[in-house]
């Protein structure tokens, strides 16, 4: 058993592919992982394919596959907090620990993901603690996040963690390239891969796809959420130009405020402003002499879309201060 057979198709994280078959092959794989690391790399996708490993008997491994990909198979329990809910309450983890507690089904062995663990609230994480403690035979639980510091430390320390890292420019296009088959140019790919950066976050393509299966449910509706998207951002793209020039408009104070107010306007150009103006900025940082004013200016636009996205705040406001901000750079 290799790492290509096993994680194919993933890319990226080699070094973490290979760690986790090396586990299988010693047949030293613990009953607790915790894939950990940024958001929109995989981590999700990862853990299905280490799932399926784990659950493939070597006499039918295409039929796991199947039903794998089919979300149905009945050894495997997938667990998320609901898009409607704030948090993934206990309820939901005494299911799951319930369902643990039987035998597998049509294999050897029984395999939870929880995607997220992060959002579990307090009550879960005590109720999942039981599980962790007293794991059932031939069961293995496999927790991802992007917010460990969140977890309770008793949840932690019980879990053999995989840290994962961000994906460059070129896997992120193969990536896309790889949900959309034949449907999205070169063009329109390195656009996306450029916005994404390091991860398929800012893309927001979760919701067009399977997390049972990490499968794209309309690829036609992807396609055209991508196009409409890069729309968004080269729009806003023309209009952050002169800040990040020698243009006229850069010495004047009204020219941010008008920017800000009209950003702040149009839910389009603020559903990419935050992220589009930090690539920017970064892109600054990569070619300046003198980083220092975009470095601040970086973390003015860190805080206000922190801020923006815990709070009721103006954002007018907190746009225009980042964006004279950038002016000054």
């Amino acid at each position: 058993m290799n790492a290509n057979t096993v994680f194919d198709p993933i890319f990226g994280h080699e070094e973490q592919c290979r760690q986790l078959t090396a586990l299988l092959q010693g047949r030293a794989v613990p009953h607790a992982l915790m894939f950990a690391g940024p958001s929109g790399i995989g981590k999700r996708t990862v853990a299905l394919r280490f799932a399926a490993a784990l659950l493939s008997p070597s006499s039918s491994p295409d039929q796991t596959q199947t039903l794998i990909a089919s979300g149905n198979h009945p050894d495997l329990h997938f667990l998320a907090r609901e898009p409607e809910k704030r948090d993934l309450p206990v309820e939901a983890i005494r299911a799951l620990t319930t369902k643990l507690q039987l035998k597998p089904y049509c294999g050897t062995c029984s395999v939870a993901i929880i995607d997220n663990a992060h959002e579990m609230n307090l009550a879960a994480s005590n109720a999942l603690l039981m599980t962790l403690e007293e794991p059932p035979p031939d069961t293995y639980l496999i927790l991802t996040t992007d917010a460990p510091q969140v977890l309770p430390q008793t949840i932690v320390s019980r879990c053999q963690i995989l840290h994962f890292t961000h994906l460059n420019r070129k896997q992120l296009t193969t990536i896309i390239e790889y949900l959309l088959p034949g449907q999205a140019d070169a063009s329109l790919l390195n656009a996306l891969a450029a916005y994404g950066d390091s991860s398929l976050e800012p893309l927001r393509i979760e919701q067009f796809i399977n997390a049972k299966t990490s499968i794209v449910r309309d690829p036609e509706a992807l396609v055209q959420h991508l196009q409409e998207l890069l729309g968004h951002i080269r729009r806003l793209d023309k209009l952050l130009e002169p800040l990040f020039s020698a243009g006229p408009e850069k010495e004047q104070l009204a020219y941010p405020v008008a920017l800000a107010t009209h950003i702040a306007g149009d839910d389009a150009l603020l559903s990419v402003c935050w992220h589009t103006i930090m690539s920017k900025l970064r892109e600054n940082m990569r070619h300046s002499a003198s980083p220092g004013p975009c470095a601040d200016a970086l973390l003015a636009v860190v805080d206000a879309e922190k801020l923006t996205r815990q709070r009721s705040l103006n954002m007018t406001l907190q746009l225009s201060n980042v964006l004279m901000k950038i002016a000054q750079c």
